[in-house]
């Protein structure tokens, strides 16, 4: 671990600025609920506070075989809420580690629905955009834009139906709402091309 943190402070002995810049090299994580140690060749992190308002410029998570994210955003005070802006984006990520990342205080029913429906394979190419209102110390996601490779994935949509499996599609968000965008896929002996599934 290395890194520099620089603060200006005023002649109030209020910090008015300060900023971090932190590196993490051949680390190992463990995820709660999640089996496997994940291995974490690099974490790069370079953070910015300006008065109330908190600058996240880029926190890049290098997690080896289990993929990559890349973080970036904003954190403002506006009449006593803070809205949080945040831009994720990744190359590849293992759908169950992901899945065991997402914070279960934010967006809990999404949280569920992920883990009853969706599981194995892994994420592709993708970028969302998160908005996050904080009210009286509660975070809660109201915005969710994006879109979300995905290949080799299962999906079963009722308990008792048999899973889909094979999954490749497309993950879109918009307007808070989910379209499963699937290009092809098998259930059992049944192989089907282009289906459309909307939430």
């Amino acid at each position: 671990l290395k890194g520099s943190i620089d603060m200006k402070v005023g002649a109030d002995g209020k910090i008015e600025t300060a900023a971090a810049a932190l590196s993490l090299r051949n680390g190992f994580m463990r995820v709660a609920g999640y089996g496997p140690t994940v291995r974490v060749p690099s974490i790069d992190l370079t953070l910015r506070q300006q008065g109330s308002d908190t600058v996240l410029q880029n926190l890049f998570i290098d997690l080896k075989d289990s993929g990559q994210l890349n973080l970036s955003g904003t954190r403002k005070n506006t009449d006593d809420v803070f809205v949080t802006e945040l831009a994720l984006t990744s190359e590849f990520l293992e759908i169950e580690l992901f899945k065991h990342l997402w914070p279960k205080q934010l967006a809990s029913k999404t949280s569920l629905w992920m883990h009853r429906h969706i599981s194995s394979g892994s994420f592709g190419r993708g970028q969302l955009n998160l908005m996050i209102y904080e009210q009286d110390e509660q975070p809660k996601l109201v915005s969710v834009t994006g879109d979300v490779l995905f290949a080799d994935a299962q999906f079963r949509l009722y308990q008792d139906l048999k899973p889909a499996k094979s999954l490749s599609g497309l993950l879109k968000f918009q307007d808070n709402h989910l379209t499963l965008n699937v290009e092809k896929g098998t259930i059992e002996h049944l192989s089907f091309n282009q289906a459309k599934i909307d939430f």
